[in-house]
């Protein structure tokens, strides 16, 4: 097991922040783990605070054909770089830029999500989600911030920008099992008159191009990062088919009450599993 974090050294701040990303491996299936380490750093103790580089907004996803983990990161989230493992996360290769959306000095964050698709023509892409803005210096919703993909087609060598400007941030991706890919964000519509859902969008193109965006009313969304995962390992028996997973602070003014929530129906419809936490709950993973 993998756990990927953010290291900070001040308090919590995107920019001008000296920021590691950080890794921390269980063998035994999490019953204990390893020291931490730090896959990437641009920062020394000699290093002036006024030069500290963050390097974070971190995403990975296993390629299954090679065994290989790749990991998506950006420094002082305005250029991104991807680098890989081949030894489950022991070491790990020499950073390389890819391309983004948006200008050179615009905003740009792998979101947490990443998968490798499974079926059809595009199977074996890798896909990352991503936000980004089109206005330099510009982080935090409003009518700049979008959502988008990143892609590669040669497991991992070369990356590519794939979908843009689709409405919302901080998305999550799953695939569903007839191979469309479905894209679920936080949004910042609806955010003054406090009824704030979360936008959903699908791509039956390997996550190239999406569909306009639902707004589900089933997943209230107090404008915050949530977690979703195809569940292919879904009991039989359980009776609810290969279903959508996702968690958030299930709420349309407050990040509280971290939820569980399901869907058997592709992302329109969702069900309430279970509370996770009460009380303050903000980012999740799943």
């Amino acid at each position: 097991l993998l756990s990927f974090n953010q290291g900070e050294r001040k308090a919590h701040q995107d920019d001008n922040n000296w920021i590691d990303v950080m890794l921390t491996r269980s063998t035994d299936m999490g019953r204990t783990w390893l020291p931490v380490q730090v896959v990437h750093s641009e920062n020394t103790w000699q290093t002036p605070a006024s030069d500290y580089q963050s390097i974070g907004q971190n995403t990975a996803v296993l390629d299954e054909a090679t065994g290989a983990i790749h990991l998506l990161f950006t420094r002082n989230n305005t250029a991104a770089f991807h680098t890989s493992s081949s030894d489950d996360g022991a070491s790990w290769a020499r950073p390389k830029p890819v391309p983004k959306p948006g200008c050179a000095s615009c905003w740009i964050a792998p979101s947490f999500s990443a998968i490798q698709l499974k079926h059809g023509p595009h199977a074996g892409d890798l896909v990352a989600c991503l936000d980004y803005s089109n206005e330099p210096g510009h982080e935090g919703g409003g009518p700049v911030e979008r959502s988008g993909t990143l892609i590669s087609v040669d497991h991992g060598l070369s990356w590519a920008v794939g979908a843009t400007g689709v409405l919302g941030d901080e998305c999550a991706i799953a695939e569903l099992g007839n191979g469309t890919v479905v894209l679920n964000a936080r949004n910042y519509i609806n955010q003054a008159e406090k009824t704030v859902h979360r936008s959903i969008a699908w791509s039956d193109d390997g996550a190239r191009t999406f569909t306009p965006v639902y707004f589900a009313p089933s997943l209230p969304d107090p404008v915050v990062e949530g977690a979703m995962v195809f569940g292919r390992y879904t009991p039989e028996e359980l009776g609810v088919g290969l279903p959508l997973f996702f968690t958030n602070p299930a709420s349309e003014t407050a990040r509280e009450d971290i939820t569980l929530k399901m869907s058997s129906d592709g992302a329109a419809h969702w069900s309430t599993v279970r509370l996770v936490q009460k009380g303050c709950g903000m980012y999740s993973s799943v």
